[in-house]
C-alpha cells in the first residue's frame, strides 16, 4: 500500500468531500451560536430566543402527548377488534359443524352410488337419509349466517343454500350421477365453506392467536382430505377396486394428509399430544394403514373370495374407522377453539388494561408537562446567560474534535476492517479468531522484476498505483477484504472478518475472473506497448485472523490455508487462475463455473497436489459492472492515476 503525505488543508478538504453532511452540520451549529451571541446584546432578541427555546421544549412534549393518544386509540381498536373476532369464531364453529356433516353425507352418498346390489343399496340409502337429517340440523344451527357467501361459483344466502342442497339430493334419485361427480360436487361446496370459516378480520397482534387460527383452518382442510379418502375407500369395496383416475386421486391424498398434519403440529404444539392421548393404545391407525396398503396394491381385488355382505361390512368398517379418525382430528380442533377463546380473552383483558393505563399516563403527562414547563421557563432565564457565553467556545472545540475524530476513524478503517477497528477502540485489544471456512487470493505480476529493472522508481510507483487503483475499485463490488500489498503481490480474502457461508469461494473467484479480464484493457503508463500478465492462486479452508503489533497494528492471517494459497499463485502460470481442490469442490457445489483439471503439481511442504484451472463462468458472458466502472476514452485507453515529485520530494497526484 502506498502512503502519501497530506497537508492539513488537504485533510480538511477530504473530510468535507467525504462527509458533506457533517460539514453542513458544523456550519448550522456555528450560525446558531452566532445568533445566540447577537441576542445577548439585544433584549428584544433575547426574549425571542427564549421563546424559541420554550417552543423547542414543547415540541417533544406535544409529541409524547400525541403518541399517548395514538396508543390509547390503538388499544381501543384492539379491544373492539378482539370482540369482533369473538363473534367471528362463534360463526366459524357453527360452519365447521356444518362442514363435518357435509363430509359424512358426501362419503355415505358416494357409498350409496357405488353399491351394485339392490338390497345393500337400500340399506345404504337409509344411512344417507340419516346423515342428510344431521346436515339439515347443522345448517339450522348456523345462526350467524346473515350475509351472502360465494359458494361453488354462486352467491347463496342460508335459505338458498338449503334449497340448493335439496335440489341436488332430488337429482340423485331422478338422474343418478357417478361417484366422482358426487365427490367433486360436495368437495367444491366444502372447500368454499372452509373459506367462510376463516377469520375474515384483522386479528389483534398476538402470534399465538394467529398460530391457533391457522392450525384450526388447516385441521378443517385436513379433515376434508381424509373425508375424500373415506369416500373413495368405501367405493373400493363396493366396485371391486378403483378406476385409474380414482386410484391416482386416492394416492395423491396421502401426501397432502401428511403435509397438512405436519403444519398442524408446527402451529399447534399440543396437537400431537392430544392426538396420541385420544387415540390411546387402539389399533385404529394400523387398521387404516392395512386397508390403504390393499388399495395401493393394484393386484389386490377385494371381491375375490368375499360375498356382497362381507364387502358391505368391510366398507362399513372402513367408513366407521375413518370417521373415528376424523373425530380424533376434530378433538384437536375443539381444543384449539377453546384455546383461541382463552387467548382472545387474554388479549381483550390486556387491551382493556392498556386503555386504562394509557388514559392515566396521558392525564399525568399533560399535567406534568404543564408544571415542568413552568419550571423550565424559570430555569431558562437563570441559565440563559451562562449558556450563551459558553456555547460559542463549546461549538468551536466540538467542531475541531469531531473533525479530528472523523479523520482518525477514516485512517484507522483504511488500516483495519471496520468492525475490527471498532472493537479495538472499545476494548483496547482484539483476540485472534478462528474461521472454519475462508477463501484466500494471491496474485503477482509475471515479469515484474524485469519491468522494474527497465523503469525508474517513480514510474514503478505510478504503474503499481494505477494497477492497484483498478484492483481496489473491483474489490469494492464483492464481499471481500484486501489484506495487504507487498510490491507486486496482492492478497485478498473472503469469509472474514464477516462470515458469509459458502459464498466466499464464489466471491473470490468472480473477483479473480474480473481482474484477469481487466488486464486486456489495462495500459502501463510508461510502457503502453507492454501487456500486464497476472498469475493468480486461490485456496479455501480454515485459518486464524488477528491483530499483530501495537505501534502500527496490522490485520494478518495465519494457517496452512494461507501458505497453500500462496503456493497456488507461485506455481501458477501467466493469465491463469489456479485453484486448490478445496476451492474447486466449493465451486462445483455452487455451480456455474468452467473448471479444467491440471496435472498434479509439486507443492513445497505439501508434496504433489491435484490443482485446477478456473477458466470462467458458464452463465456470465461479460461482467457489466467492470465495463461500467472502467470505460476507455476516445482513444481506447483507460484513464490512469499518475504521480510526480514536487520540490519537497512529495508525491503529487496528476491526471494523464
Amino acid at each position: 500500500m502506498i502512503m502519501l503525505p497530506f497537508t492539513k488543508d488537504r485533510r480538511l478538504s477530504q473530510v468535507h468531500s467525504v462527509c458533506p453532511s457533517v460539514a453542513s452540520s458544523f456550519q448550522e451549529d456555528r450560525q446558531q451560536l452566532k445568533d445566540l451571541f447577537i441576542a445577548s446584546k439585544n433584549p428584544g432578541r433575547q426574549k425571542l430566543e427564549t421563546l424559541k427555546m420554550l417552543m423547542l421544549m414543547m415540541l417533544p412534549i406535544t409529541g409524547l402527548i400525541i403518541m399517548s393518544i395514538l396508543a390509547l386509540v390503538a388499544a381501543i381498536d384492539v379491544n373492539n377488534t378482539a370482540s369482533n373476532v369473538n363473534s367471528m369464531i362463534e360463526l366459524s364453529n357453527q360452519m365447521r359443524e356444518l362442514v363435518k356433516n357435509l363430509q359424512i353425507e358426501r362419503g355415505k352418498t358416494a357409498l350409496y352410488l357405488s353399491e351394485t346390489y339392490e338390497d345393500l343399496k337400500q340399506k345404504t340409502y337409509l344411512n344417507v337419509l340419516k346423515e342428510r337429517q344431521n346436515t339439515d340440523v347443522a345448517l339450522d344451527n348456523v345462526t350467524g349466517w346473515k350475509h351472502t357467501y360465494r359458494i361453488n361459483n354462486k352467491d347463496y344466502t342460508k335459505d338458498k343454500f338449503r334449497d340448493e342442497i335439496q335440489d341436488y339430493r332430488t337429482k340423485l334419485l331422478l338422474n343418478p350421477i357417478t361417484v366422482e361427480e358426487n365427490i367433486h360436487y360436495y368437495t367444491a361446496i366444502i372447500q368454499d365453506l372452509i373459506g367462510v370459516t376463516s377469520i375474515e378480520t384483522e386479528l389483534p397482534n398476538s402470534e399465538t392467536l394467529w398460530r391457533y387460527v391457522v392450525a384450526s383452518e388447516i385441521i378443517l382442510r385436513l379433515s376434508d382430505v381424509i373425508g375424500i379418502e373415506r369416500a373413495l375407500g368405501s367405493t373400493f369395496f363396493a366396485t371391486c377396486g378403483l378406476s385409474p383416475s380414482n386410484f391416482v386421486w386416492f394416492t395423491s391424498l396421502a401426501g397432502k394428509k401428511e403435509a397438512l398434519m405436519e403444519l398442524v403440529y408446527k402451529n399447534y404444539e399440543k396437537g400431537m399430544e392430544i392426538f396420541n392421548s385420544t387415540l390411546g393404545e387402539s389399533g385404529l391407525v394400523n387398521d387404516l394403514d392395512s386397508v390403504r396398503r390393499n388399495i395401493f396394491n393394484t393386484s389386490f381385488n377385494p371381491c375375490d373370495n368375499s360375498s356382497p355382505d362381507e364387502l358391505h361390512a368391510a366398507s362399513f368398517v372402513w367408513f366407521s374407522n375413518v370417521t373415528t379418525y376424523i373425530g380424533i382430528i376434530n378433538t384437536i380442533s375443539g381444543q384449539i377453539s377453546r384455546d383461541i377463546v382463552v387467548e382472545l380473552d387474554s388479549v381483550i383483558v390486556n387491551a382493556f388494561n392498556d386503555v386504562i393505563a394509557y388514559s392515566c399516563v396521558m392525564t399525568i403527562m399533560t399535567f406534568g408537562c404543564l408544571i415542568l414547563g413552568g419550571l423550565y421557563c424559570r430555569s431558562l432565564f437563570l441559565i440563559d446567560e451562562k449558556i450563551r457565553k459558553f456555547a460559542i467556545k463549546i461549538a468551536s472545540k466540538s467542531e475541531e474534535l469531531r473533525g479530528e475524530k472523523k479523520r482518525a476513524d477514516k485512517l484507522l478503517h483504511q488500516m483495519l476492517p471496520k468492525q475490527i477497528a471498532e472493537q479495538l477502540k472499545m476494548n483496547g485489544e482484539v483476540p485472534p479468531e478462528f474461521y472454519d471456512a475462508a477463501t484466500i487470493f494471491f496474485s503477482d505480476i509475471v515479469g515484474f522484476t524485469n519491468m522494474s529493472s527497465m523503469s525508474t522508481p517513480l514510474q514503478v510507483v505510478n504503474f503499481l498505483n494505477s494497477l492497484y487503483s483498478l484492483f481496489d475499485a473491483s474489490i469494492d463490488r464483492y464481499d471481500v477484504y484486501k489484506v495487504e500489498t507487498i510490491g507486486d503481490s496482492y492478497m485478498v480474502v473472503s469469509g472474514l472478518p464477516e462470515r458469509n457461508g459458502k459464498a466466499h469461494a464464489s466471491e473470490i473467484c468472480n473477483l479473480a475472473l474480473e481482474l484477469r479480464t481487466s488486464m486486456s484493457a489495462f495500459v502501463v503508463p510508461h510502457m503502453p506497448e507492454k501487456s500486464v500478465h497476472l498469475r493468480i492462486g486461490i485456496n479455501s479452508g480454515p485459518c486464524v485472523a488477528g491483530i499483530v503489533g501495537t505501534k502500527m497494528p496490522r490485520y494478518c492471517l495465519f494457517g496452512d490455508t494461507v501458505n497453500t494459497a500462496s503456493r497456488m499463485e507461485s506455481t501458477g502460470k501467466a493469465m491463469k487462475i489456479q485453484l486448490s481442490e478445496f476451492t474447486r469442490d466449493l465451486l462445483v457445489q455452487i455451480g456455474g463455473y468452467h473448471i479444467e483439471p491440471r496435472d498434479q503439481v509439486e507443492i513445497k511442504g505439501k508434496g504433489r497436489m491435484q490443482t485446477y484451472w478456473l477458466e470462467g463462468r458458464e452463465d456470465v458472458v461479460k461482467n457489466e459492472r467492470l465495463r461500467a466502472s472502467f470505460t476507455p476514452d476516445t482513444n481506447g485507453v483507460i484513464p490512469q492515476t499518475i504521480f510526480r515529485q514536487n520540490s519537497d520530494n512529495q508525491l503529487i497526484k496528476v491526471e494523464e
